[in-house]
């Protein structure tokens, strides 16, 4: 029997799990668990209110964030404040495909923050394995 004719990386993006190489994977982690909390509730949330509930119930975690590693990657530097980190951490979510940005259908263009089905299954399965302990 073989296995059925599926990629993995044709369905997640191939730097999903880069952010756990990182220095500040403990980071993504925490922000990660608390992404998943988050969405329990709602299926998007106003991306501005998400930087700011994760700068305030991560703000010890983001200010331990080494920015030196961070400030690398694109050149600019990264202000050591837990709203500005925050903003960091979603941007860098985005990226690897951990979020994605939809805006909203009235006229505000709000920008708003879904997790993807994938990005679902891992986290909750991460966060299975992290309570095994």
């Amino acid at each position: 029997m073989g296995v059925e004719n599926m990629n993995l990386f044709e369905a997640i993006p191939a730097n999903l799990f880069s952010i756990f190489n990182s220095k500040n994977r403990e980071v993504y982690v925490t922000t990660l668990f608390a992404l998943r909390q988050s969405f329990k509730q709602e299926l998007s949330i106003e991306k501005e209110l998400l930087i700011q509930q994760l700068a305030t119930s991560l703000h010890q975690e983001l200010l331990n964030l080494d920015i030196e590693e961070e400030d690398n990657n694109d050149g600019k530097k990264i202000s050591k404040d837990a709203m500005s980190l925050s903003r960091f951490i979603i941007k860098r979510l985005a990226e690897t495909g951990w979020i994605e940005f939809e805006y909203g259908v009235d006229t505000s263009f709000k920008e708003y923050i879904t997790l993807s089905p994938y990005s679902i299954k891992i986290i909750n399965t991460l966060y299975g394995i992290a309570l095994e302990d």
